[in-house]
């Protein structure tokens, strides 16, 4: 699915906050209270505003790649948020193609 999105990662958080589907499978289980990069996206479990959405800037992850995350709350009723992840050399060059 990453690969026909053309993105480099697709995580799926449930609303306790834990990773239960994603493209890299050494990510499943990982709490989002687990590092400060990935608690900047604790707000998406809380908020009842269903087109809520945050852009976080390129940082590291828990395992040492350089990524940007972008998260969306699920389009369903359930909590939880959808997560993907773009290299900094992917998220170049859609913002050339953007700007």
């Amino acid at each position: 699915m990453a690969a026909f999105l053309d993105i480099d990662e697709i995580n799926i958080f449930n609303e306790e906050g834990y990773i239960v589907a994603s493209t890299e499978n050494e990510y499943i289980g990982y709490s989002i209270n687990k590092t400060k990069q990935s608690q900047e996206f604790l707000p998406l479990l809380h908020s009842i505003n269903k087109n809520e959405k945050y852009v976080q800037d390129v940082q590291s992850n828990m395992y040492g790649k350089y990524m940007k995350y972008i998260g969306v709350n699920s389009l369903d009723y359930h909590k939880g948020f959808i997560q993907i992840g773009l290299s900094p050399e992917r998220f170049s060059h859609y913002e050339k193609k953007i700007l």
